[in-house]
């Protein structure tokens, strides 16, 4: 039996510290949130017991950051401590949702980690690295890691393929990687490669609280006059090279604050055919405008004509150049108008405009756009007068909407009048005419064998003319030689006619009824001629 006082512990002070130093846990002590480029999390590992490093080196953590870069080591130094702390930066393309230690940490080459045994004098050295089960960083930290600078995926339109002309608003859709929200004092611009001209561009001001996927924003683009990329080669509308920017002192972030990215390759409104035209058909002078059917007159509009075609020039080069065709054109329009003089007021002819054929733009270069009476009738209504004129002009619509700057001019002289009053016979009389032969007699009284006398027929109105040619007249003296007199042409808006007696003619009220005085018995026209 030991004696009182005669025991180990009390002849001797003998402290006995076999137990190595131990992890006890790794944690962070930031918030569990997420958390972008650039923000430090603070994270933790506890020991034991006090620790230190018995010589120069660090206790190296490793983290899960994704698969994208090498994981990340975080270094500790060690001293006289249960504890240690160290920050983590995020870099960009590091990941995790839910921070992890990869492995177990690990002494760099060299390095001794000890307790505090016989105050460091004969330490344990610090053996196993292992993090007990439950007590590691993702157990007892819910931290998010996101690395990833959001991009945009494509730019794009819903808008049907075709070709669209000035002010026409194209929606413009484009699509980030995640959702993302604009700073700052500016905009996210989309310039588009639109020819030789300024390049068109979209401004989208309003982005932020994007649900999906996807996360999308709308903008629009406006088609500005000159800006084009239907001139050859025809190539579909896209974004330009280095295209997609902001201005002033916006900003885009994603929701942990990483900035947008513009470096990534979009897709670029693939598998869209959208052709942009911003060029509008060059002024024209129409050429000529021309009565239809009847009795055609040059710029005489009148009561036998059933229409009127109009000539219109398609040209993509003012004259005098070579006639170049104007692709544009085939599949647009011309919409005629017309007025009575010239202080009336053009209005369109037809419910429908004329459309321009490939042949009319790329061949022809010109088309020719019939009118209807009916249809120039209801177009100039009350105005439309006798002896009035006619004035047209053309509204030429490219197939991309775009309308001629101002309407056509029309060519000097093509106006055409308005007579529609019938060209009929006021009466018969035998006047005396200038340019009559001495011998040509006229007015009452008896007339002998070889007598020749003026037998004149006039028109109701006294500008008319024998056209394409003769006009016949036919006495009714009651001879087997009586003949029938003709003309060529017409004297002051007069038929004058010369008649001779001939043998046997007799034309008198006397001696043997039923004679009466000369008249006249018939009056014709030569095949194809006319009067008007």
């Amino acid at each position: 039996m030991i004696p009182v006082g005669g025991n180990l512990h009390e002849t001797a002070s003998i402290t006995i510290d076999g137990v190595r130093p131990e992890i006890a846990r790794v944690y962070s002590t930031s918030d569990d949130i997420a958390y972008g480029i650039g923000a430090t999390i603070t994270l933790k590992i506890e020991f034991t017991e006090d620790v230190t490093m018995a010589n120069q080196g660090t206790l190296d953590l490793t983290l899960e950051t994704g698969s994208v870069v090498d994981d990340q080591v975080v270094s500790f130094t060690v001293t006289e401590a249960n504890f240690v702390i160290q920050t983590y930066e995020v870099l960009e393309d590091h990941e995790s949702l839910d921070l992890a230690v990869k492995g177990v940490p690990v002494l760099s080459a060299g390095a001794t980690l000890t307790d505090h045994a016989l105050n460091f004098t004969s330490p344990n050295d610090m053996a196993v690295f292992d993090i007990p089960d439950n007590k590691s960083l993702d157990n007892l930290s819910d931290i998010v890691i996101d690395g990833k600078k959001p991009y945009i995926e494509s730019v794009t339109s819903d808008h049907a393929d075709n070709t669209y002309g000035i002010d026409t608003e194209i929606p413009i859709t484009v699509t980030f990687s995640e959702p993302v929200t604009l700073g700052g004092s500016g905009n996210l611009l989309i310039t588009f490669e639109t020819g030789d001209q300024d390049d068109g561009v979209a401004t989208i001001s309003n982005i932020g609280s994007l649900t999906g996927p996807p996360y999308e924003v709308e903008g629009t683009y406006t088609v500005l006059e000159g800006l084009n990329t239907y001139t050859t080669p025809t190539t579909n509308l896209a974004v330009k090279d280095d295209g997609i920017s902001l201005t002033g002192t916006a900003t885009l972030k994603d929701d942990v604050g990483n900035d947008i990215t513009f470096a990534n390759a979009w897709t670029n409104f693939d598998g869209k055919n959208i052709i942009i035209d911003g060029d509008r058909p060059i002024p024209i002078e129409i050429t000529s405008v021309t009565s239809v059917e009847g009795n055609v007159i040059d710029d005489v509009w009148n009561s036998t004509n059933t229409s009127v075609e109009v000539r219109v020039p398609l040209l993509l080069n003012p004259a005098p150049a070579a006639p170049e065709a104007d692709n544009s054109l085939s599949g647009g329009t011309i919409q005629i108008q017309a007025k009575v003089n010239s202080d009336g007021t053009f209005t369109n002819v037809g419910s429908e405009p004329h459309d321009i054929t490939g042949t009319e733009a790329n061949t022809n270069f010109y088309a020719d756009v019939d009118l209807p009476e009916a249809d120039i009738l209801e177009a100039l209504g009350d105005d439309y007068a006798e002896d009035g004129y006619i004035f047209f002009t053309a509204i030429v619509i490219d197939n991309a909407n775009n309308s001629i700057a101002s309407p056509a001019t029309v060519a000097t002289d093509e106006e055409l009048l308005i007579d529609t009053t019938p060209f009929d016979i006021l009466s018969i009389t035998s006047t005396d005419h200038v340019g009559d032969p001495a011998d040509v007699m006229v007015g009452d009284g008896f007339y002998k064998l070889g007598d020749k006398i003026n037998i004149t027929v006039n028109f109701t109105e006294t500008t008319g003319s024998l056209i394409d040619g003769e006009f016949y007249l036919t006495p009714n003296a009651p001879s087997a030689n009586a003949t029938r007199l003709s003309i060529s042409s017409l004297t002051s808006g007069a038929a004058s006619f010369t008649y001779e007696v001939l043998d046997n003619d007799e034309a008198h009220s006397g001696e043997t009824a039923p004679y009466t005085s000369l008249e006249v018995a018939s009056l014709a026209l030569q095949d194809n001629a006319y009067i008007i």
